[in-house]
């Protein structure tokens, strides 16, 4: 159990620093977690805001599947309720989460609107859906993203569950830590085609209809 939390605290923060360096997440929040037996590991609370992602392995956080700290240097997250509840409600098939401000994720987060597959890549997610809008840190949040990943029947195969929450970000349930992280970039490369197709005049192909990006 020691060696694999330690190997799983190098790769949150690896996985941690490449998300904020990419554009995936930003100062403003994000965070990230894996389930080993009955632990969770997960990023502290400010690890953008202070730290620029810039974690090392004392920082990341050791709970208990109530989300009480038993061990690492920070504070734990508001939206460790999200992290617990996925990780509670389907493990061992889903034992990883990312949570990420993704540049352009964050444009239909804004307007709340699903976003279609236009690539290959993507096309296994289906159209990724934004939950029922909760305030941030509650457990209405939580609430409403687990009853997404419910609606999502091929998520164990496809290897990752994501969701959008409005004007928040994406939220992945993984298979695994690294499923989730590859799930996340290839849901915002997803989201640039669309925004750059659209100064082009092109229709995403696999939307169908032109996506109205506006506020409702």
């Amino acid at each position: 159990m020691a060696d694999k939390a330690q190997e799983a605290k190098k790769l949150l923060v690896h996985l941690g620093k490449l998300m904020f360096d990419r554009h995936l997440t930003d100062s403003a929040g994000g965070n990230i977690s894996i389930r080993i037996e009955d632990k969770v590991l997960m990023t502290p609370t400010y690890a953008g805001g202070h730290y620029h992602w810039d974690l090392n392995t004392d920082q990341i956080l050791t709970l208990d599947l109530e989300g009480n700290r038993l061990g690492g240097k920070g504070e734990v997250s508001r939206e460790a309720k999200v992290h617990l509840a996925l990780l509670g409600e389907f493990y061992p098939e889903g034992n990883a989460v990312v949570h990420s401000h993704a540049r352009n994720v964050l444009v239909f987060c804004a307007a709340d609107k699903p976003m279609p597959p236009v690539l290959y890549a993507t096309r296994k997610y289906g159209i990724i859906p934004q939950c029922v809008d909760a305030a941030s840190g509650t457990d209405n949040l939580a609430s409403n993203i687990a009853d997404s990943v419910r609606h999502q029947s091929n998520w164990v195969k496809n290897r990752a569950a994501p969701v959008m929450a409005p004007r928040h970000g994406l939220f992945v349930l993984g298979t695994s830590l690294l499923d989730a992280f590859d799930a996340t970039e290839r849901i915002d490369t997803n989201a640039y085609c669309i925004l750059a197709g659209s100064h082009l005049g092109i229709t995403p192909v696999g939307g169908g209809a032109p996506i109205n990006l506006k506020y409702e």
